[in-house]
C-alpha cells in the first residue's frame, strides 16, 4: 500500500505485486483528507494503520502540523483522531513547531529484545547554510504510544513530538 497526495489531498491505494503501479478505483480510498493536505506518512503498528499528513508546507522553513488517522484496514475506514503530534501548540510559542520540520516518513526499527521503534522523521526546509534543498538538515524522533488505553474502535495515541536533541536505540 501507498500513502500519497494527489492535488493535496491526501488518498491510500494498494500496490501491484512489483510496486509499479496502483490497482485501481477497487483498490482505493479515494481522498481521505480535505484539500491543501501533503506529505503523508503510512504504518502499521499492532493491527492499526496509522496515516499522518499535514498542510502543504512545501519548502517552509517553520515545519508543517502532523494529522493522525487510524483504521484497521489500510483501505478504511480512516477516523480522524483529532490529534497533532506536530508540535504546533498555537498561541504557546507563536505557533511554531518545535521540530521546524515537514514530515517525510516513519520507519520501524527492530530493537534488542524484538520489539520496535517507530521513528518519525523531518525535513528541516531552509536548513542548509549554502542553501541547497539537498544539504538541509533531518529531524528525527521516536514515536511515543500510550498503549494499553486502546478499545476496539479506537488507536492508540499518539504522543505529540517535542524537541529532542538527541536519542539513543537499542539496535
Amino acid at each position: 500500500y501507498d500513502a500519497w497526495s494527489d492535488g493535496h489531498r491526501v488518498v491510500v491505494e494498494r500496490l501491484s505485486a512489483d510496486y509499479r503501479g496502483a490497482l485501481g478505483a477497487a483498490a482505493t480510498t479515494g481522498f481521505i483528507s480535505p484539500p491543501g493536505n501533503e506529505a503523508p506518512a503510512l504504518f502499521e503498528r499492532h493491527g492499526w494503520y496509522y496515516l499522518l499528513f499535514g498542510h502543504v508546507c512545501c519548502f517552509c522553513r517553520s515545519g508543517s502540523n502532523v494529522a493522525v488517522w487510524a483504521a484497521r484496514h489500510p483501505l478504511g475506514p480512516w477516523n480522524n483522531t483529532g490529534t497533532d503530534i506536530g508540535g504546533r501548540p498555537g498561541l504557546i510559542d507563536g505557533g511554531k513547531s518545535y521540530t521546524k520540520s515537514q514530515e517525510n516518513s516513519v520507519f520501524k526499527a527492530r530493537l534488542v529484545g524484538g520489539s520496535f521503534a517507530y521513528v518519525w522523521t523531518g525535513d528541516r526546509w531552509g536548513s542548509a547554510p549554502d542553501g541547497l534543498k539537498s544539504h538541509d538538515a533531518q529531524y528525527w524522533q521516536p514515536l511515543s504510544f500510550v498503549d494499553g488505553v486502546e478499545e476496539a474502535s479506537q488507536a492508540p495515541q499518539i504522543e505529540a513530538l517535542r524537541w529532542v536533541d538527541a536519542f539513543s536505540l537499542p539496535l
